[in-house]
This record gives structure tokens, C-alpha cells and sequence, in this order.
């Protein structure tokens, strides 16, 4: 990895090791990957790029949290880019070690 400024692929890769040990559907993290025009065969371009992480924040995207789901939009929509507020997020923040505990069960 690339330790403290990791690439795309070094954090595409954490992220597929968590969920693995984690036991969680890696197939549809795999799947969004894809969606998203992620290939691995192309993997290696995405090495230069690093990224510096300033914060880790996590939110639980339960209940009325700001989003937008599948059903949402009428047929015929393909894609939607959208904005979040970060105060409208704040009630739904969480400590890390609930997501770590999330992920163990």
C-alpha cells in the first residue's frame, strides 16, 4: 500500500480484505466496482493518483438520512448526482468502533 497517502487501488484493495474477513458480500462490492467503471485489469493506472486522508467520519444511512434510492426516480433515469449537507448528516454519525463491531457480526 501506500501507506499514509494511498492510491485507488490500495484502498480498493483494503476495503475487499475487510469485507472478506468480515464475511460481508464482497460479490456486490465487486459488482458496484464495476458499475462505477472500476476493472482490475486497469488497476495499475490508478496507482499514481494518491489521495491524503484529512478525517474518517462514519454515518449510518438508516431512517431519513439524506439519499436517494432506486425507486426515488422514474424509469428511464440512469444516473443522478447529488450533494449531500454535511449537517443534515450529523445525526446519523458513529463512532468507528460500532461500524468495526457492524462488521464483526
Amino acid at each position: 500500500g501506500g501507506g499514509t497517502n494511498p492510491s485507488l487501488t490500495d484502498i480498493v484493495s483494503e476495503l475487499r480484505s475487510l469485507l472478506a474477513a468480515s464475511g460481508r458480500p464482497l460479490g456486490i462490492f465487486n459488482d458496484q466496482l464495476i458499475t462505477a467503471g472500476w476493472l482490475d485489469i486497469h488497476a495499475g493506472h490508478y496507482n499514481e493518483i494518491r489521495f491524503f486522508v484529512r478525517e474518517v467520519r462514519f454515518f449510518a444511512v438508516r431512517d431519513d438520512f439524506p439519499r436517494i434510492r432506486t425507486g426515488d426516480f422514474p424509469p428511464g433515469v440512469i444516473e443522478i448526482t447529488y450533494k449531500l449537507d454535511l449537517t443534515a448528516m450529523l445525526p446519523f454519525e458513529v463512532e468507528q468502533a460500532v461500524v468495526e463491531g457492524w462488521l464483526k457480526t
